[in-house]
């Protein structure tokens, strides 16, 4: 009742401060280190919320396009390889759960995460693609 209106309005007033103009408390990050913070920040107050969630998705895009804002090989791609592939993954499965399996939406993550596990140790590779085999996850987006 009470309480979850509450976090709702409080994870609504967190997201408009980040992305909505028209919002009076708007307040985008302006630089890359603070956009991080920022935007992991939210991941960690509002992780009740569901991966699939529409302000968990954005959030998580925005870090994904944050982290690859400067291109594939970029130096921070290759410093943020690893973050970036989690949420890759984590992007994958929420996609595999609620596309088609044949949807075109699912070729862009797949096509950044083939890019990025060149930035990774051979191991840590090895677990970010079998967190992504999971109920057949790397097959759909394969296709």
């Amino acid at each position: 009742g009470l309480e979850r209106r509450s976090a709702l309005a409080s994870v609504t007033k967190a997201f408009r401060s980040l992305f909505d103009a028209s919002f009076e408390d708007y307040d985008p990050p302006k630089e890359f280190e603070s956009t991080l913070e920022r935007l992991n920040n939210f991941r960690r107050e509002f992780s009740f919320l569901d991966k699939a969630h529409v302000f968990s998705q954005r959030v998580r895009r925005e870090l994904i396009a944050a982290f690859l804002l400067t291109g594939f090989d970029s130096e921070i791609a290759q410093r943020c390889a690893g973050p970036a592939l989690s949420l890759l993954v984590e992007e994958m499965h929420v996609q595999h759960a609620l596309l088609p399996s044949l949807s075109p939406f699912k070729v862009t993550p797949y096509v950044q995460f083939l890019h990025l596990l060149r930035h990774v140790p051979e191991k840590e590779a090895r677990w970010h693609v079998s967190d992504l085999k999971v109920d057949g996850c790397e097959l759909q987006h394969q296709q």
